[in-house]
């Protein structure tokens, strides 16, 4: 993987754990959906999310005491978030935490 490749991985990673579609993250950064679908599936197994979400899952997860606190947290802020969401986003956070800490190899 080349150094280029690597740092967009790195940006629709980031992107995805903000709450932000594939289609956003395809728009923002240049790039086919597709693309973005295909990263998120090899990093997270996780095909990426069908629409913004309205909250910023990785800024929670940071200030949260793990899933319960986590999920608490974003009913607070987005009451109509289904659960099966929340835990997604939050499994996710914690996939893009491990992965940022061995620098996404």
């Amino acid at each position: 993987m080349t150094t280029n490749e690597t740092t967009l991985n790195k940006k629709i990673l980031n992107l995805c754990v903000q709450g932000y579609s594939n289609k956003t993250i395809a728009n923002k950064l240049g790039i086919s959906i597709l693309y973005s679908s295909r990263v998120l599936t090899h990093y997270f197994g996780f095909l990426g999310w069908r629409e913004d979400l309205d909250i910023n899952p990785l800024s929670i997860y940071n200030n949260s005491n793990g899933l319960s606190d986590f999920i608490e947290k974003v009913e607070l802020v987005s009451p109509y978030l289904e659960k099966a969401t929340i835990v997604e986003a939050f499994r996710i956070c914690m996939l893009y935490k491990r992965k940022e800490l061995k620098n996404y190899e």
